[in-house]
């Protein structure tokens, strides 16, 4: 009776394992560098940065000392909120079909 306790775990370890690797090839980056004022201007750390991707799970993350922060998600349109203090919040939405690379800016608050 143990052995087929045993059998039924390690089946269901195996289907979970396929299942978390099938959702996670569709994953793509998208890394964000966060500016001052305009796209010209200094990175900005610490900004955090929350959001939902396209199939709607939550993601959060923070830029770091050269203004990047990298966000893992499904393909589509994203959802972003950036704020630090001093600065004026941005929202914004994305649509992210691949990994890449992009830019936003955050203006201080008056």
């Amino acid at each position: 009776m143990q052995k087929v306790y045993r059998l039924a775990l390690l089946v269901f370890l195996a289907l979970c394992g396929l299942a978390l690797s099938a959702s996670s090839q569709d994953e793509i980056a998208l890394t964000v560098y966060v500016h001052e004022g305009d796209l010209n201007g200094t990175m900005l750390s610490d900004v955090q940065i929350v959001g939902e991707d396209a199939a709607g799970n939550e993601f959060s993350g923070a830029t770091d000392s050269n203004g990047a922060a990298v966000i893992y998600g499904q393909p589509g349109t994203w959802q972003f909120t950036f704020f630090k203090e001093g600065y004026e919040t941005l929202d914004l939405s994305y649509d992210v079909a691949e990994t890449e690379e992009v830019a936003a800016y955050l203006e201080k608050t008056a």
